[in-house]
């Protein structure tokens, strides 16, 4: 074992439990690791998140995206120890709610919250009942347009099948609106993304919920209280 493998690994073993989330890692990694050395980079990847949180399911390639994407979004100027944490119901939304925020929210927190960004987006939009929804979580309109729109918070490495986007496609003739959509804090099969192109759904996901977050942040929202 080379004194790099040897010394990530050893690195990250103190904190490796079930509990650890990718926020966590992420935070060790850039502080132990400020150079961002490519060879740590793809040890990191490899034998760290490969390993915890995606079983090696994905590609070498897919996973490097991945965890450039992840990188590239985590605020390195909040440099403290994040806390694990659910978000309440009753939270304020604010500019500092980031994507790892909400990978811990539960479904129902993940609907209502989803439901207010789309608000600062221009729609009207309401969460349905919980129950006998008809695979539609939110109801929304914009210019004139409804939209029925099913979310998906999943845990990171599991991706959104083509039964999410068949559900939803079903329900926006149920509701009468005239698009539909599947939002995630994760990303979609390819199978999903084809009955998506022949359903005409729209797919948003982690990339797209991250992009909502940031220009939140940059436009200095006034709090509002998560309906």
């Amino acid at each position: 074992m080379s004194k790099t493998t040897k010394s990530l690994e050893e690195e990250f073993s103190s904190i490796l439990n079930d509990d650890i989330t990718l926020k966590d890692l992420l935070y060790h990694f850039v502080t132990k690791f400020p150079s961002n050395d490519p060879s740590y980079k793809k040890r990191f990847i490899e034998d760290i998140i490969a390993n915890k949180f995606v079983n090696k399911k994905l590609p070498s390639r897919k996973l490097m995206e991945f965890i450039d994407f992840e990188i590239s979004h985590f605020d390195k100027s909040k440099m403290e120890k994040p806390e694990k944490k659910t978000i309440p119901r009753s939270k304020k939304t604010n500019t500092g709610v980031s994507i790892y925020d909400i990978d811990v929210m539960d479904p129902f927190e993940f609907e209502s919250f989803i439901a207010k960004l789309l608000k600062y987006e221009g729609y009207s939009a309401e969460v349905t009942k919980k129950s006998g929804d008809q695979g539609v979580d939110i109801l929304a309109e914009k210019d004139g347009e409804k939209w029925a729109i099913q979310t998906k918070r999943y845990e990171l490495g599991k991706k959104i099948s083509n039964k999410a986007v068949q559900e939803v496609h079903t329900g926006k003739e149920f509701y009468k609106c005239q698009r539909a959509a599947v939002i995630t804090n994760q990303f979609f099969t390819d199978s999903a993304r084809q009955i998506a192109d022949t359903t005409n759904v729209i797919l948003w996901d982690r990339r797209f919920v991250a992009s909502l977050l940031e220009k939140l942040k940059e436009s200095n929202t006034v709090n509002e209280e998560i309906s």
